[in-house]
C-alpha cells in the first residue's frame, strides 16, 4: 500500500500517466523542478507534495547523505531530482537534473554552477576536468570547457536519455524514437538506428564496440560500421547498461530485471528485488551496484545480487570511483 501511494505521488509530480518509464524519460519529457505541487479540486489545493534532490556517498562501509547546494536563479528556486552523476576523481565530479541543474563536487562540497538551459538534463559524462557532456529534453546538448557549460547544436528535438564520450573527437548519445547521435569532434550527426523505441542508456568500449539498451528489452550493438539488434531474453524496458569488456556486460531495468552478457549471449540473472532498476555500475566481475525505485539498492558480490540499504529514496544514477568511494543521486517525494 505504501509503495502504491508513493507511486501515485511520483506520477502526479511528473505528470505522467504511466508507471513503466525510465528515469531519463520521466525527467526529460515532463519535469517540475524542486519545490512543491498541489492537486487542485474545486479550485482548492488538496495534497501538497514536496520533492527534491538527494545524493549519497559510499565510504566502503556505508552510504550516507551528503548535502547539496540550495540555490536560486532569477529569484526562483531551481533544483529537484538529480538524474545523473559522473566523476573523474574523488575531488572532481558533476551531477545534473531537473531545470538544467548542473552541480559540481570539489572533494568537500557540491556547488551550483550556472547552466545555459532550463531543460531537464538526463545524463552527464566526464572526460576530464576540462571536458564533460550533458544531454536532456528537446534534444539539448551541453559541453563543459573547464570554465562554463555551453550549448552545442543538436540535430534533433526529441529527448536525449544518455551520453557517453570516448574522447574529445568521439561521443554517442541516444534517446526517444530510437535516436542515435554521434559526435565527430566538430558536429553531432544522426546515425541510422535499427529501432524506433526509446533508447535509455549507451556505453562505448571503443570506436568499434558500443552498446545501447531501451524499451521492449531492446539491446543494440555497434561494430564500427552499423548498429544492429542483439537477442534479448526480456521484453521489459531496460534502463541502464554497463560493459566491463566485450565479453562481460550488464543491463538493468523494469521490475528488477538484471541481464548479463558473456561474450555470446545475454541471459537473465537472479534479482533480489521487483523494484525497477534505473542504474547499474560495475567495478569488476565481482563487484557492482544497481539502484532504482523506493530505496531499491542491490549489490553484486561475484555470485549473487543481494539487497543493500540506501539512504536515497529513488536512485537514478550510480557512479563508483573505487570499491571505497562512490556516489548515487536521485530524489525524494513527501507531503
Amino acid at each position: 500500500m505504501l509503495e502504491l501511494e508513493r507511486s501515485l505521488k511520483v506520477l502526479f509530480v511528473v505528470g505522467l500517466a504511466i508507471a513503466a518509464v525510465s528515469a531519463a524519460a520521466i525527467y526529460s519529457i515532463v519535469y517540475s523542478g524542486g519545490g512543491k505541487n498541489s492537486k487542485i479540486e474545486n479550485n482548492e489545493p488538496t495534497n501538497v507534495y514536496y520533492y527534491g534532490e538527494q545524493m549519497a556517498q559510499w565510504n566502503g562501509d556505508n552510504w550516507f547523505i551528503v548535502a547539496g547546494p540550495v540555490w536560486t536563479s532569477g529569484g526562483v528556486s531551481r533544483g529537484g531530482f538529480l538524474t545523473s552523476v559522473s566523476m573523474i576523481s574523488s575531488t572532481d565530479g558533476w551531477a545534473v537534473g531537473f531545470y538544467g541543474t548542473t552541480i559540481h563536487w570539489d572533494g568537500s562540497k557540491w556547488s551550483a554552477i550556472d547552466s545555459p538551459t532550463t531543460e531537464g538534463l538526463t545524463s552527464v559524462h566526464m572526460l576530464s576536468s576540462n571536458e564533460a557532456w550533458a544531454v536532456g529534453g528537446n534534444g539539448i546538448i551541453l559541453r563543459w570547457n573547464g570554465s562554463v557549460w555551453q550549448e552545442v547544436q543538436s540535430p534533433v528535438t526529441v529527448t536525449l536519455s544518455s551520453i557517453y564520450a570516448l574522447s574529445s573527437n568521439e561521443a554517442w548519445a541516444v534517446g526517444g524514437n530510437g535516436i542515435i547521435l554521434r559526435w565527430n569532434g566538430s558536429v553531432w550527426q544522426e546515425v541510422q538506428s535499427p529501432v524506433t523505441v526509446t533508447l535509455s542508456s549507451i556505453y562505448a568500449l571503443s570506436s568499434n564496440d558500443a552498446w545501447a539498451v531501451g524499451y521492449s528489452g531492446t539491446v543494440l550493438r555497434w561494430d564500427g560500421s552499423n548498429w544492429s539488434t542483439v537477442n534479448s531474453p526480456t521484453s521489459e524496458p531496460l534502463y541502464s547498461i554497463y560493459m566491463l569488456s566485450s565479453s562481460d556486460g550488464w543491463a538493468a531495468g523494469q521490475g528488477g530485471t538484471i541481464l548479463r552478457w558473456n561474450g555470446s549471449n545475454w541471459s537473465a540473472v537472479g534479482s533480489p528485488t521487483g523494484k525497477s532498476l534505473y542504474s547499474i555500475y560495475m567495478l569488476s566481475e565481482n563487484k557492482g551496484w544497481a539502484g532504482g525505485r523506493f530505496y531499491g539498492l542491490s549489490r553484486w558480490d561475484g555470485s549473487n545480487w543481494t539487497v543493500a540499504q540506501s539512504p536515497v529514496e529513488t536512485i537514478y544514477s550510480i557512479y563508483m570511483l573505487t570499491s571505497d568511494d562512490g556516489w548515487m543521486v536521485g530524489g525524494f517525494i513527501g507531503e
